[in-house]
C-alpha cells in the first residue's frame, strides 16, 4: 500500500535505525549507571558490619536493640558485642551475662554448651529445641503465642501479666504478647487464658537460665511499652558485663578448620559482587536477543489430579517408595509451617517442637514422622502416610 493511499507517511529505513541505535544507546548508559549505583550501595553494606542487624545492639532503626544497649552502658554494665564464637567464648567469664539470639540455628549443641559452661548467666531469645537442650535443659517450649492476641485483633488485651513471685518479672508487671512460650521452674507471663505453668518468661530455679519468648521487648519500637524496659534491663543488667552475641554462618565452622583456612584480602567480597551484577547483566542482554515469548494455546488442558495420580504410578512402577515419601513429607511440612504461621526457613527442632504442642504430643516423636526414615517398602509407606496424615489432621483441627 503506497503512501498515497494510507495517508500516512512511511518512515524511512535509516531513520527508524538511527532512533534503535538511540534507544539502545541510552539504555545501555542506563544500566551501565544502576550497575554504579548497586556496587555502591554493596560497598556501604559491607562497610556497616552489623549495625543493620535486626535486635543489634548498634542498630538503631525501629527493629534494632540500640537503646538497650545504650541504657545498659550508662548503668555501668560493659556491653562486648563479639564478631565470632572466638571472641564471644574469651569475652565471657566470672559475672558476666550471655545474651544468645541465634534464630537460624548456627550454633551447635557443643558450642552452645561451652558457651554457657563458661557465663554466669545465659538469656536466650527465642530459643529452639536445640539450644534449650544444650544451654538451659531444664526449659521447654510450650506453644506459641496467638496472633490474635499478639497483635491486638482479638477481644482480649495486647499484653501479658506477670502472674509470678519472681523479682524481675513482678517490677514489669505487663508486657507486649507475642513470641513463643515455654515453660521452667519459673514461669512468668502466661495467657490470660492458659495455663499457668506456660508463660513468655522462664527461668531456672537460681536465675542463671532465663528465656525470654518474644524478642521484640529489646525493639527500639516496643521497649518503652508497658513494662517490656523493665524486664530487659533487670534480666540483661543484673552482672557488671554482657556479652551480646548473635551468630553468623562463619560459627558453623568448628574451631580447627576456622583456624586453617587463609584469610582473603578485602577486596575478595567486592570483586566477587561486581562479578555477580555483570554476569546478570550479561545473562539480561543475552536474553534479550531471543526477542519476546511467543505465546500459544496449549494443544490439551490436563487436569492436576490425573498428573498426581500418574506421578503416583511412575513412583509405584518404579518402587520409589522412599521419594512418594519424601515428597508427601514435604508437603506435610509446608502445610503445617503454614498454620502455624511460622517461616519457610524454620529448624527442623523449632518446627517439631511447634507441632508437637499443637497435636499434644511428644516432641521426638513429631522429630521421628518429619525428619526420621523414610520407609522403605510399599507396606511400610502405607502405614507412614497414615501416621502423618492423622499427624496433620490433629494440628490443622486443633
Amino acid at each position: 500500500m503506497t503512501e498515497l493511499q494510507t495517508g500516512r507517511p512511511q518512515r524511512s529505513g535509516a531513520e527508524g535505525s538511527t532512533k534503535a541505535a538511540r534507544r539502545r544507546g541510552r539504555l545501555l548508559w542506563t544500566a551501565l549507571g544502576l550497575l554504579v549505583v548497586l556496587v555502591a550501595v554493596i560497598g556501604s553494606l559491607g562497610r556497616s558490619g552489623s549495625s543493620g542487624e535486626p535486635l543489634g545492639p548498634g542498630n538503631p532503626a525501629p527493629e534494632g536493640a540500640m537503646a538497650v544497649a545504650e541504657v545498659l552502658g550508662s548503668r555501668g554494665v560493659d556491653v562486648r558485642v563479639p564478631a565470632g564464637y572466638d571472641q564471644a567464648l574469651d569475652a565471657l567469664g566470672p559475672d558476666t551475662t550471655l545474651l544468645l539470639h541465634d534464630p537460624n540455628g548456627w550454633l551447635d549443641a557443643e558450642r552452645l554448651q561451652a558457651l554457657a559452661g563458661r557465663s554466669s548467666r545465659v538469656v536466650l531469645l527465642r530459643p529452639d529445641f536445640a539450644q534449650l537442650s544444650a544451654a538451659a535443659p531444664q526449659i521447654s517450649a510450650a506453644g506459641l503465642v496467638p496472633e490474635s492476641l499478639a497483635t491486638g485483633d482479638g477481644d482480649g488485651p495486647r499484653e501479658l501479666r506477670a502472674g509470678c513471685p519472681a523479682a524481675d518479672a513482678s517490677a514489669a508487671g505487663t508486657i507486649d504478647a507475642g513470641g513463643q512460650l515455654y515453660r521452667g521452674p519459673v514461669t512468668c507471663f502466661p495467657l490470660p487464658d492458659g495455663p499457668a505453668d506456660a508463660g513468655s518468661y522462664a527461668a531456672t530455679a537460681d536465675g542463671t537460665a532465663v528465656v525470654l519468648g518474644n524478642p521484640d521487648l529489646l525493639a527500639n519500637s516496643t521497649v518503652a511499652s508497658r513494662g517490656n524496659a523493665a524486664l530487659v534491663l533487670r534480666t540483661l543488667g543484673s552482672e557488671p558485663t554482657l556479652v551480646w552475641f548473635s551468630p553468623t554462618p562463619a560459627d558453623i565452622l568448628p574451631a580447627d578448620d576456622a583456624a586453617q583456612a587463609p584469610p582473603l584480602p578485602d577486596w575478595v567480597g567486592p570483586v566477587a559482587a561486581w562479578l555477580v551484577i555483570v554476569a546478570a547483566f550479561a545473562a539480561f542482554a543475552a536474553g534479550r536477543r531471543l526477542g519476546p515469548l511467543a505465546v500459544e494455546p496449549l494443544p490439551v488442558l490436563v487436569r492436576s489430579s490425573e498428573t498426581a495420580e500418574g506421578r503416583a504410578r511412575l513412583y509405584q512402577d518404579g518402587r520409589a517408595a522412599d521419594r512418594a515419601a519424601q515428597v508427601l513429607r514435604s508437603g506435610t511440612k509446608v502445610r503445617l509451617a503454614r498454620f502455624l504461621r511460622l517461616h519457610s526457613t524454620t529448624g527442623p527442632h523449632q518446627l517439631a517442637a511447634a507441632v508437637a504442642a499443637a497435636a499434644d504430643r511428644p516432641v521426638h516423636e513429631v522429630l521421628q514422622l518429619l525428619y526420621g526414615p523414610l520407609p522403605a517398602g510399599d507396606a511400610d509407606l502405607v502405614r507412614w502416610a497414615q501416621s502423618i496424615q492423622q499427624l496433620e489432621e490433629e494440628v490443622l483441627g486443633s
